[in-house]
């Protein structure tokens, strides 16, 4: 199933509730695109900067070092692509999400929130994959930049 008009309060255009959800606070003070993955599912939240980025050359991407070697290094990349339905790939410690010219751009230009979608993967499963931009919190967290992230549309709640 791809569901690339996702439902309001997970992703789309702004909701009218006051249900976003805001990331885990992050141990220090760090303004990169974040990356959650859990069970068969992958996150990416931009800040609006990687947002811009991302409309202007097709592509941002950021890495985590798990120790001193390259090897140790897994790098996640989002990009723009001639495709026709959003993929992800993982192959030499890269996970890359791959969006259509056309909806990746329309994401990074107008208020839509996010794009939601399923990939058939091995044995009849899916990977869930959703790409988000990322807005302040609603509370304030210790150690945590939000200087580039989206107003939240909830302030007001």
């Amino acid at each position: 199933m791809n569901n690339l008009s996702p439902p309001v309060g997970r992703a789309g255009r702004l909701p009218g509730g006051c249900n976003l959800c805001c990331p885990a606070s992050l141990p220090f003070n760090y303004n990169g695109m974040k990356l959650r993955i859990q069970g068969n599912s992958i996150r990416l939240r931009l800040s609006q900067g990687e947002v811009q980025a991302f409309g202007e050359t097709g592509k941002v991407e950021d890495s985590i070092a798990f120790g001193t070697s390259p090897g140790q290094r897994i790098t996640y990349v989002l990009e723009l692509g001639s495709i026709e339905k959003p993929t992800a790939d993982f192959t030499g410690n890269q996970i890359k999400v791959s969006l259509p010219n056309k909806m990746g751009l329309a994401w990074a230009t107008t208020d839509e929130v996010g794009i939601d979608f399923d990939m058939a993967i091995e044995d009849g499963h899916v990977l869930r994959i959703l790409v988000e931009k990322d807005f302040k919190c609603l509370t304030d967290r210790a150690g945590e930049d939000e200087s580039d992230n989206f107003p939240n549309p909830h302030l007001q709640c």
